[in-house]
C-alpha cells in the first residue's frame, strides 16, 4: 500500500504557535453559541439636492468598483469618471439593491470574513438617493483623483513565476470557455514552502476567474496531450489535480492577494504539474491570453500545519423540473479545532448554500450563508485572525444545499431541463464543503486526518450502493465497493461483494475479464489473511488463469507472488520457488517477490551451497529496487549471512539497518537491531567458524 508522507509537526516553536492560536479557545466557546452581531446604523437621507458625485459617490465607486471597471479589465464597462457612472446610475442602483454587485455571495454581517466586498447601508442609500435626484456632479474640483493601478506584482517580485506553455486564442464570439492549462514544474533541489500565490493575466478582460491546482500524477499531462489546442476542456478537471494540501488559490477580478495567516504554508513537492483552470469569455473580437502565476516561497518550515476537512454527498438526484431539492452532508469533529476558512462547492443548479456547526450543548452556529449561489463567483472565505471560529470536539458540521433544476433557474445549463446526478462535469452537480482548520496537537491532527478519511470512505460506500441499486450488474462499481469496504476494515462485507462479481453469469463479464480477475484475486487475498489457505489457493489458481488471457497484465506478477506465499505456507518449497521466479520474470521491479525468492534459495542452501549466492543476489535486488530505504530487506540479508556464519557480512548488514532505523527515528527497531549486533559480536568473540 502506498503511504503519503505528511508534513511533520515542527518542534517546540510550532507547538508554541499552535497553543497561542488556541489560547482563547475557552473564551470563544461562549461566543460560539450564537452568531456574532455587527449592528449597523440605518441610512439617513441627506437634504434633497445635496448628494453629488464629487463629494459622496466618487469615493464609493473608486473604492469598490474601479478595480474591475476600468480599461483593460474583465468588467464590460468602465466606472472611473463622472460620465462613466452617471450614464449607468440606474443599472448601478439596481444591481446594488439586488446584491448582484459588488460580487460577494455571503449575506452574513459585515466583519464576519476578511476582504469582504460589502457596501454599507449608508453607501447604498447615498447611491440610490443620488440616482433618484438626477445624478448631479457637484463641484468637479472636489472629485477625488481616481486610484492608480500598477501592473507590477502586488506582493513584490515572486520567488518563482509559472507561465502558460503557449498563448491561448479566444474566438470573437461563442459561449464561455473553460480550459485547464498544464504548467510542468521540474524537480527542485531543496524543499521549499509556498506562502502565497498571485495571478497576472495578460488580458484580464477575457478572464472571469481562475483556480490553481496541483497534479502529482501524469493524468493532466495525458489529457493535455490529447488536445490539439493548449490545455484541455472542462469546468471540473477529470484528472487527478487537486487543491494543494487543501489550500484554495483562485483569482477573480479585484481580488487582492495576501500572505494570509503568518506561519502557514504548504510544501512545494516537485516534480509536479500545476493545472490552471480558466473561465474565459468572448469580447466580440479575437483575443490572446497568457497568464503568469507568481509563487512566494520560503525555506523555513511552517510553524503550524492547517488541515483541510473535506466532506461531500455524492448521492445527488435532481429530477428535471424540480426547483427545491435539498442535499445535506455531515461530519463530526473528533477533536477541538479553530476554523481558518470555509469553501463551499456546487455547480450551476445550486441556489442556496448553508453551513452550520451543531454543538454538543444543542446550540447551532451559522458558519456560512449564501442565499443566492453563483458558481462563477465561487471563493474561499477566511475568518479574521482575531476571530477564528473555535469548535469543540463533538461538534457536528453540516452543509445544507438547495438545488433548482427547473426552467425558471436562469443558470440552468440545460434547456429544457434534464435529470441531473452527481458528477465532475459542469452539466452534473456536486455538493461539498471544505474547512481549513488548526488543531491543538500533532495527535489531534492525526486523529482528524483519520476521521476525515473514514468519513470519505463512508460517503463513497453510500454513493456506490445508491448507484448499484439501479445497476446491480455493474461489476466495476461492485469491485470499487469491495475495495472501499476493505479500506474500512469490513472484510466480510468486501468478500461478499467480490463473490457477487464472481457469481455473475458469463454474459455480464465477457468483456470485463480484468474486473472478474480482480474480484477473484482480491477474494483470494482476503481468504489468505483469514488463514483459509485451501480456498485462497483455489481462487489464486482461477485468477492466474484469467490473467493469462489478458495480454501484458501487470497483476499477473502479483498473483504469482501470492501463489508462492501459499505454496510456502503449505511447505511446498519447490512450488514456492517456481511461483516467485515467475513473478520476478513478469515484473523485474517486484521487490517483495525478490526478497521471498532469496529466502527460498537460502532454505535450499544446506543441500546446495550455491543457493547462498543466489539468495544474497535476490535480496540485494530487493534492496536495490527500494533504494536501500526498506529496513526489513537489509535485515533479511543480514540473517542469511548469519545463517551461513558469515559474521562480518552479517554485522555489516545489521549496522546498515541500524543506521536506517536511527534515520527514521524508529526507537523500538533501533533497540532490537542493537541486540542482534551484540549477538553477532558474541559469536565472533567465541571464534565460531565462518562457513
Amino acid at each position: 500500500m502506498n503511504r503519503v508522507k505528511g508534513l511533520p509537526f515542527l518542534g517546540s516553536l510550532g507547538m508554541l504557535c499552535l497553543l497561542v492560536m488556541f489560547s482563547g479557545c475557552n473564551q470563544q466557546t461562549s461566543e460560539s453559541k450564537k452568531d456574532t452581531e455587527f449592528p449597523e446604523e440605518e441610512f439617513v437621507p441627506l437634504p434633497k439636492g445635496e448628494v453629488n458625485f464629487a463629494e459622496h459617490i466618487a469615493s464609493i465607486v473608486h473604492e469598490n468598483c474601479t478595480e474591475c471597471h476600468r480599461p483593460g479589465q474583465s468588467a464590460p464597462f468602465s466606472l472611473v469618471t463622472y460620465e462613466d457612472v452617471r450614464k449607468r446610475s440606474r443599472q448601478i442602483t439596481e444591481v446594488i439593491e439586488t446584491g448582484y454587485m459588488p460580487p460577494w455571495l455571503p449575506d452574513q454581517p459585515k466583519g464576519t470574513f476578511m476582504n469582504e466586498k460589502i457596501l454599507s447601508k449608508t453607501q447604498k442609500g447615498l447611491i440610490k438617493q443620488w440616482h433618484d435626484e438626477g445624478a448631479i456632479e457637484g463641484n468637479a474640483s472636489k472629485t477625488p483623483k481616481p486610484p492608480e493601478f500598477s501592473s507590477d506584482w502586488k506582493l513584490g517580485k515572486p520567488d518563482l513565476i509559472l507561465r502558460l506553455q503557449e498563448e491561448y486564442t479566444i474566438p470573437a464570439e461563442g459561449e464561455d470557455i473553460y480550459r485547464n492549462f498544464v504548467i510542468p514544474l521540474e524537480e527542485m533541489e531543496d524543499l521549499q514552502f509556498v506562502r502565497s500565490i498571485d495571478f497576472r493575466p495578460s488580458n484580464p478582460k477575457v478572464v472571469h476567474h481562475m483556480v490553481l491546482l496541483v497534479d502529482q500524477t501524469n493524468s493532466s499531462r495525458l489529457l493535455d496531450g490529447e488536445s490539439e489546442e493548449p490545455g484541455f476542456p472542462g469546468i471540473m478537471s477529470l484528472s487527478q489535480a487537486t487543491m494543494p494540501f487543501g489550500h484554495f488559490h483562485g483569482w477573480t477580478p479585484g481580488k487582492e492577494p495576501s500572505f494570509g495567516t503568518q506561519g502557514i504554508a504548504w510544501p512545494l513537492a516537485t516534480p509536479a504539474d500545476f493545472v490552471l483552470q480558466v473561465h474565459m469569455q468572448t469580447t466580440g473580437k479575437v483575443e490572446k491570453l497568457d497568464v503568469e502565476v507568481g509563487l512566494y516561497l520560503t525555506k523555513e518550515r511552517p510553524q503550524y500545519q492547517p488541515y483541510p476537512i473535506v466532506f461531500r454527498n455524492k448521492v445527488i438526484e435532481l429530477p428535471a423540473g424540480e426547483s427545491d431539492v435539498k442535499v445535506k452532508g455531515t461530519f463530526r469533529l473528533p477533536v477541538d479545532v479553530n476554523v481558518l476558512s470555509i469553501y463551499p462547492h456546487a455547480h450551476y443548479l445550486g441556489t442556496e448554500l448553508k453551513a452550520y456547526a451543531h454543538m454538543a450543548d444543542n446550540t447551532t452556529k451559522t458558519l456560512l450563508s449564501i442565499p443566492s449561489w453563483d458558481f462563477d463567483w465561487q471563493d474561499e472565505y477566511s475568518f479574521p485572525g482575531d476571530k477564528l471560529v473555535f469548535l469543540p470536539a463533538g461538534t457536528v458540521l453540516e452543509f445544507d444545499y438547495t438545488f433548482d433544476n427547473s426552467a425558471d433557474n436562469p443558470n440552468n445549463p440545460n434547456n429544457p431541463p434534464v435529470d441531473v446526478i452527481y458528477g465532475q462535469n459542469s452539466t452534473d452537480e456536486m455538493a461539498e464543503l471544505l474547512l481549513m482548520v488548526l488543531t491543538k496537537t500533532p495527535e489531534d491532527y492525526e486523529m482528524l486526518a483519520g476521521m476525515t478519511g473514514y468519513n470519505a470512505l463512508v460517503a463513497e460506500v453510500k454513493a456506490l450502493n445508491w448507484k448499484l441499486s439501479s445497476d446491480p450488474d455493474n461489476i466495476v462499481l461492485r469491485n470499487r465497493l469491495g475495495e472501499h469496504l476493505m479500506e474500512m476494515g469490513d472484510f466480510d462485507s468486501a468478500l461478499s461483494e467480490f463473490e457477487k462479481v464472481m457469481n455473475k453469469p458469463q454474459n455480464v463479464w465477457t468483456n470485463q475479464v480484468e474486473e472478474l480477475a480482480f474480484a477473484t484475486v482480491t477474494a483470494a487475498q482476503i481468504n489468505l489473511e483469514a488463514n483459509e489457505v485451501d480456498k485462497a489457493d483455489e481462487l489464486f489458481t482461477k485468477a492466474s488463469t484469467l490473467y493469462q488471457s489478458i495480454t501484458n497484465n501487470p497483476a499477473q506478477s502479483q498473483v504469482e507472488f501470492l501463489r508462492g506465499r501459499i505454496s510456502h505456507q503449505k511447505e511446498d518449497i519447490e512450488g514456492a520457488q517456481s511461483h516467485f521466479k515467475k513473478a520476478v520474470e513478469l515484473d523485474q521491479t517486484l521487490h517483495e517477490a525478490w526478497n521471498s525468492l532469496g529466502w527460498i534459495y537460502s532454505e535450499n542452501g544446506e543441500t546446495d551451497p550455491a543457493n547462498m549466492d543466489l539468495a544474497i543476489s535476490a535480496i540485494n535486488k530487493a534492496i536495490e529496487i527500494t533504494e536501500g530505504e526498506y529496513g526489513p530487506y537489509i535485515i533479511s540479508l543480514a540473517r542469511i549471512y548469519e545463517k551461513y556464519k558469515n559474521w562480518d557480512k552479517a554485522e555489516e548488514a545489521y549496522l546498515r539497518a541500524l543506521e536506517l532505523a536511527k534515520k527514521l527515528n524508529v526507537t523500538d527497531e533501533v533497540s532490537r537491531i542493537q541486540e542482534l549486533i551484540s549477538n553477532i559480536k558474541l559469536m565472533k568473540s567465541q571464534g565460531s567458524d565462518k562457513q
